[in-house]
């Protein structure tokens, strides 16, 4: 089907940024803050605490210290009176909540949250220019508000809270400094910045504000660093809500479907620690995980688990262009089909659909349907960002104008003639760089070639050259015919090819690869 008569021929993007950073301020600075904001020491500026929260029937002496407070992440948090601090051995103080699925969650508060949560506000304050030592002249961002998470309004900038926070052990090991000098000199909170709704089109408009932020958060007094190894989220929308219709679910699936065959060159932009982290799986994981216990374990909803063909590009492709609805799409590249999903109120608090490199992001009150692309490691370069933004810009307009089409599997418009559209096998897709399908200029192919230099990991590369070597042999027995599941992958990794191939790059790295007779080994694969 075509939508070409129906819908612009240029994609109008919208986009929202989540800056995930740990905040470091030097303590001097706070405490002259808390001097002036005495009602941040005496109330929490959440309707509800944002960290600790554990499910009912936990043991949670192991994990909180007797003070209520998550002994790793804050033992070494001081404050200017601790005559304040709750009396070791007294009760903690507790509040229970029903949640709308009916979950009883116990939230356990105490002096610290609010001390955290005043660094918050020390830096939604400092990005205002609302603090004596800030620059005089008006804050570009505007006022930026102090939210609870998934609260803020769309139009504003605001700042919001995660659930973990560093220590200064953490940011002592970052700078290379003493921790004497750490607890001595600073103070740390892991906070997420966010932006309100920008248009793609006007990087006039939002370029100067990333510009803002960076030099506001790089300072001697303010630092925005990535201690605890977070993230940078952008979220993508095509305007009037085009996400939630017909045309907008094959822009979603071409999308899904580009990034996930190319996941592995964009992987390479980024740290290896970015690289399929707990908080940020493959596109195609749903696929490739063999090993579903510890999802099984996580979720507790009997077998949400089904049986499809493990990875290779056609098959890919073929799963996401089958789904029928957006909820589809989030069981294709998670895994997770029904029953699952019905019984889940909220899906979009399901941590295994979401924790994705590409993220469907669901419409909610305050927050229209988006994809969240989750694979970048935090950042405040102003020079970094643009260029992820521009990227993933042109991702979407190429998929825009794929479905536009009716295209798939993938097509493009042969630059050569501009009136003349066709369709390219997948195969010789594959043999391009994303960066050419995608249409990126000279200086950003460059730029993205820079960062793979910077990030190159060596063993990493080894692990993923098993990985092709594995799914190679999917598709030439795929075309036999055969089966491709995790059978066919147990036969293929016990095969002399296979050994030979992984003790070649054992002796090479000195590491250990997936063996031939270990199923747990197989979950990278």
């Amino acid at each position: 089907m075509t939508f070409s008569s129906m819908y612009p021929a240029s994609a109008e993007l919208n986009f929202g940024i989540e800056m995930e950073f740990d905040f470091v301020v030097l303590k001097t600075a706070h405490q002259a803050f808390q001097r002036t904001q005495e009602e941040i020491r005496l109330a929490c500026q959440f309707p509800e605490p944002e960290w600790a929260v554990y499910n009912e029937g936990w043991d949670s002496n192991s994990e909180i210290d007797e003070n209520g407070s998550d002994a790793d992440s804050y033992s070494d948090f001081d404050t200017l009176d601790e005559s304040t601090w709750p009396v070791p051995n007294q009760p903690i103080q507790q509040e229970k909540v029903i949640s709308k699925s009916g979950t009883s969650f116990l939230y356990h508060t105490d002096l610290r949250t609010h001390q955290l949560d005043s660094l918050r506000h020390y830096l939604a304050a400092q990005l205002s220019h609302n603090l004596p030592t800030c620059p005089s002249t008006p804050s570009l961002l505007g006022y930026v508000q102090l939210k609870s998470p998934k609260q803020g309004s769309p139009y504003q900038w605001h700042v919001t809270s995660e659930c973990y926070n560093p220590s200064r052990r953490e940011l002592a090991l970052h700078l290379g400094i003493p921790i004497s000098e750490a607890r001595e000199k600073y103070r740390i909170v892991l906070a997420e910045l966010v932006s309100p709704i920008l248009s793609f089109s006007s990087e006039s408009s939002w370029y100067p504000l990333l510009h803002q932020i960076h030099s506001q958060l790089n300072t001697e007094t303010e630092m925005g660093l990535d201690v605890s190894e977070s993230g940078l989220h952008v979220h993508f929308s095509l305007v009037n809500d085009l996400l939630d219709t017909p045309f907008g679910l094959e822009v979603i699936k071409n999308v899904m479907v580009l990034y996930g065959l190319f996941e592995h060159e964009i992987e390479k932009w980024f740290p290896v620690q970015r690289r399929e982290t707990h908080w940020c799986k493959r596109v195609r994981c749903g696929m490739e995980n063999s090993n579903s216990n510890e999802l099984q374990a996580s979720i507790n909803h009997g077998s949400p688990k089904r049986n499809i063909p493990r990875y290779t590009p056609h098959a890919f492709a073929k799963l996401i262009y089958s789904a029928k609805s957006k909820l589809e799409v989030k069981s294709a590249t998670s895994g997770f089909f029904p029953p699952y999903y019905e019984m889940t109120e909220d899906v979009e608090e399901c941590m295994e659909w979401k924790h994705l490199t590409v993220n469907l992001s669901l419409r909610r009150r305050n927050k229209a349907t988006t994809l969240e692309f989750r694979h970048h490691h935090s950042t405040i370069d102003p020079v970094a960002v643009r260029w992820w933004v521009n990227f993933l810009g042109k991702l979407m307009q190429a998929a825009y104008a794929d479905a536009r089409r009716g295209l798939r599997f993938i097509g493009f418009v042969e630059p050569e003639d501009e009136g003349k559209v066709r369709n390219v096998f997948l195969d010789e897709q594959l043999k391009r760089s994303i960066l050419d399908i995608v249409g990126m200029c000279d200086e950003g192919k460059s730029y993205f070639r820079e960062l793979r230099y910077k990030h190159h990991d060596a063993e990493h590369d080894a692990k993923r050259g098993v990985e092709r070597f594995v799914i190679e042999k999917r598709v030439r027995r795929g075309l036999r015919g055969k089966s491709v599941n995790s059978g066919l992958d147990r036969r293929i990794m016990a095969s002399n090819r296979y050994s030979h191939v992984v003790e070649g790059l054992r002796e090479k790295f000195g590491v250990i690869l997936a063996g031939s007779k270990n199923d747990d080994e197989e979950e990278w694969i």
